[in-house]
């Protein structure tokens, strides 16, 4: 699966946004363009202008969209940050709380 639509899927980023807001995207720790497949184990990193995630691929979606409940199921974080832009996304925002 493309590293950008299993982004997309899970709720973190949309796949409109990888150019208008210049997401970088690293998985195993090397740059990759948007289209780069993954798989599980797969650790991705991906930074925009309001956060860095770093996620362990734990399992690939099996359809076009998942239920908000089970998005957490598919990742595991390994490091979490924020930037100072405010960020709208109501699951975004869950994942962010301490």
């Amino acid at each position: 699966m493309r590293v950008d639509k299993y982004l997309s899927i899970l709720g973190l980023v949309r796949r409109s946004s990888f150019k208008k807001e210049g997401i970088l995207i690293k998985v195993n720790g090397n740059i990759v363009k948007p289209s780069k497949n993954i798989k599980v184990g797969d650790v991705v990193e991906f930074q925009s202008p309001t956060l860095m995630f770093k996620i362990e691929v734990v399992q690939l979606p099996n359809s076009k969209s998942i239920k908000s409940q089970e998005r957490k199921d598919y990742f595991k974080i390994i490091q979490k940050e924020t930037r100072k832009k405010e960020i709208t996304s109501e699951f975004i925002k869950w994942l962010l709380k301490d």
